[in-house]
């Protein structure tokens, strides 16, 4: 009985002292630690995608084919294997031709028989981005059936009131020719320029331009001796004057022109070749616009 009581005793005094102990630790630590308790997932709505972006444009150059040859009744101009014009006549242009930038065949079809067309241009032209080109085929009286063509790039932004011009020579005499353009008071307006050349626009003095009647083509041999002075005084077939027509076609936003001398007859009482003075106006909407001049015959 006294063991019983001494290990009743002993159990007591261990449990006494074990609650007397407490923790050694002053807060609990959890098994989630951090800034208080993790936010629930909320079933917000995404948010809207980028609307879808505009794509950059497609690179391209506009081209447009002029016919400056003395045979072209209902000419068939031909690019990369599409017709793309069915009736060019002589001294008239298509219009401006959007294509892609790189090389393309242009074929141009046509003659004096239109039952036997004869192909006139085939040739395969390079077109750089963004750029306006002119190919002109014009008619070579020094080599029967033989037609030269000229490439050029075209300036289709004029200055504000003003007109500029360039002069290209396409009219072909035996031996070679340089061609000026002058008003009919020898003021020179453009030009010396050889042939299968261009000159490089230039402003026109308008003031100067308007008080003259008439524009003259003067052509040398390169060492400076005359070869033929012409005169132009008027629109082909019609009484409007050529100085007018032009003016008339600058306005406010400006003007720029593409003037080319080439072969139109042979004057048999004078025993000259006479060249025609075929305007284009250098405007991508409106590219198709010309001015046709011929000579005054006395």
């Amino acid at each position: 009985m006294k063991q019983f009581i001494v290990k009743f005793s002993t159990l007591l005094l261990a449990a006494t002292l074990c609650l007397g102990c407490g923790s050694s630790f002053e807060n609990e630590v959890s098994g989630l630690q951090g800034n208080g308790p993790f936010p629930l997932p909320t079933n917000s709505p995404a948010p809207n995608p980028d609307p879808d972006p505009v794509p950059d444009p497609d690179p391209v150059a506009n081209l447009r084919v002029a016919s400056a040859n003395l045979f072209g009744g209902d000419n068939i101009v031909i690019i990369d294997g599409t017709t793309v014009v069915d009736d060019l006549n002589k001294f008239e242009s298509t219009p401006y031709i959007e294509l892609e930038p790189g090389q393309h065949r242009v074929v141009v079809q046509g003659g004096v028989n239109p039952q036997a067309l004869s192909t006139l241009v085939d040739e395969n032209v390079t077109l750089a981005e963004g750029t306006d080109s002119t190919l002109i085929y014009a008619f070579d009286s020094s080599e029967l059936d033989f037609t030269r063509t000229l490439l050029l790039t075209d300036d289709t932004t004029p200055n504000a009131g003003q007109l500029q011009a360039r002069l290209v020579n396409m009219f072909y005499e035996a031996g070679e020719n340089n061609a000026t353009l002058l008003d009919d008071s020898d003021n020179t307006l453009l030009g010396p320029v050889r042939e299968d050349n261009t000159t490089a626009y230039s402003s026109l003095n308008l003031s100067l331009l308007q008080n003259a009647d008439s524009l003259v083509g003067f052509f040398a041999q390169p060492g400076g001796s005359e070869i033929d002075t012409f005169l132009y005084s008027t629109v082909e077939g019609t009484a409007t004057a050529l100085i007018e027509a032009l003016a008339d076609q600058v306005g406010v936003s400006g003007l720029n022109v593409t003037i080319i001398f080439a072969y139109f007859d042979f004057n048999a009482g004078l025993s000259t070749e006479l060249p025609a003075l075929f305007i284009l106006i250098d405007d991508s909407a409106n590219g198709s616009t010309t001015i046709l001049s011929t000579p005054d015959l006395k």
